[in-house]
């Protein structure tokens, strides 16, 4: 796949183009996605992917608000890439290209620079400033001669778009997030020195810092969890939040992972969501809580030997 960014601006054969931001890659993009390069096939053409990065909306949030995102933009194009996805220009969202309206960014963008001939949109898609909705766009595109499609809904039983699986996550609704996705939502993370609290109680995690400050983790509570160490996969338990039977101040990432000992300190693991388990408790005391860890593991163990079977 090939990634133009900046003034890299590729040089197409009469592409056929989508645009958007594409955050999580879901169900959703991947039908509009098809349908692209589909459409190019059937054309003869060229197909090109439009994206955005950073994510528009980081304009107006505050600094302090940014776990925003469902995907890295490595992440992103990795995704994109699996797809099949041959083209891609990843359009830098400063406040010039915020202030393009439609008209604009079709005209200076699309016709000028990249001589598209067709354009295909989700149904309910929007760009430009203001958010021109696609019967708007319609009309704006045609009067330069560029086709455009209305790509199909993809069809499912639950709202599919990137604010539903923020939502779910933060409620953690592992699985039904994971549905929409196509896959388990996951996140990268560095091991860090944390309260080593949990070799007092025999029960060795790893704290986890995330790398990536813009990915929104799940809401507090126990998670069965799949982690990655080194290209290796394992199961465990993941507690996130502020550890209330420790009077804990700060948010707090914790995994253990069932039968590993190495010592991973200052390695970047990933770990990836499965299913929340319970909410997060305080304790009267310590052997409270270690009995309560031991029935967590053994739940989240039964869920994956569920799961392999």
């Amino acid at each position: 796949m090939k990634v133009f960014q900046g003034a890299d601006i590729p040089v197409l054969n009469a592409p056929v183009v989508t645009i958007g931001f594409f955050d999580g890659v879901h169900l959703g993009h991947c039908s509009i996605i098809a349908q692209l390069i589909e459409t190019a096939r059937l054309k003869g053409t060229d197909h090109l992917l439009i994206t955005m990065w950073p994510h528009p909306t980081t304009l107006v949030r505050k600094k302090n608000d940014d776990s925003f995102l469902l995907s890295t933009l490595d992440e992103k194009l990795l995704l994109i890439e699996k797809l099949g996805v041959e083209n891609v220009l990843v359009l830098s969202f400063d406040k010039e290209t915020a202030d393009y309206n439609a008209d604009e960014f079709i005209a200076k963008i699309l016709v000028e620079k990249l001589k598209v001939t067709t354009l295909l949109m989700g149904f309910n898609n929007t760009f430009g400033k203001g958010g021109k909705p696609v019967t708007a766009i319609a009309k704006i595109a045609e009067a330069y001669n560029i086709e455009f499609i209305v790509a199909h809904e993809y069809q499912s039983t639950v709202p599919i778009s990137s604010s539903t699986i923020r939502e779910k996550l933060s409620k953690g609704n592992i699985p039904e997030a994971n549905n929409i996705l196509g896959y388990q939502y996951s996140f990268e993370g560095i091991v860090v020195s944390g309260y080593k609290i949990g070799r007092t109680l025999g029960f060795k995690t790893a704290n986890v810092k995330p790398c990536f400050d813009e990915k929104i983790l799940p809401g507090n509570g126990v998670y069965a969890v799949e982690i990655i160490v080194d290209s290796t996969n394992y199961y465990g338990v993941m507690n996130i939040g502020y550890r209330p039977t420790f009077d804990g101040k700060e948010r707090s990432i914790e995994v253990h992972i069932f039968d590993f000992e190495s010592d991973i300190y200052g390695d970047i693991i990933t770990i990836r969501l499965h299913k929340k388990l319970r909410n997060e408790i305080r304790f009267n005391d310590a052997s409270a809580l270690i009995a309560q860890l031991n029935r967590d593991k053994r739940i989240a163990a039964k869920y994956f030997a569920h799961q392999m079977q």
